[in-house]
């Protein structure tokens, strides 16, 4: 399915165009990351052994967001982006959303599908950068 701008998701591997960049190297560079975890995930979902990966991804992604939106997070305080406590709370619900389908795999692998997983993540992302991220950067530019 085509979510426009050659972006690609909705159980499709997510491939990166211009549509997605802030146009600030480094937290271009961190969403490539982002994107390329959740094709690993895309890699798992018709894998018998997905349920490990799952696992993997989940953890790699705890870590690398909590980088990522304190990086990005810094660069819009020294900015000025006057939403910065908006965007901040967003940040926070993914990352609370992320523990809890941690934890949910931790008591039962087999709950957290990675199909599913891939799908909620790839939307989450797509949307964030395109709307939420696109709205800081005129003043991460200046």
């Amino acid at each position: 399915m085509n979510a426009g701008n050659n972006i690609r998701f909705r159980m499709a591997v997510i491939e990166w165009d211009d549509s997605l960049s802030v146009g600030e190297p480094t937290l271009d560079g961190h969403h490539r990351h982002l994107v390329g975890l959740l094709n690993r995930l895309y890699g798992a979902i018709h894998d018998a052994d997905a349920s490990v990966l799952v696992g993997q991804v989940l953890e790699d992604l705890i870590a690398y967001v909590g980088y990522h939106f304190a990086a990005e997070e810094r660069l819009m305080a020294e900015a000025g982006y006057p939403d910065l406590a908006v965007h901040q709370a967003h940040h926070g619900q993914l990352t609370e959303n992320v523990r809890e389908m941690k934890a949910d795999y931790d008591a039962n692998p087999r709950v957290v599908l990675a199909a599913e997983l891939f799908e909620f993540l790839s939307e989450w992302l797509i949307h964030h950068i395109r709307v939420e991220d696109m709205a800081y950067r005129p003043f991460i530019a200046r």
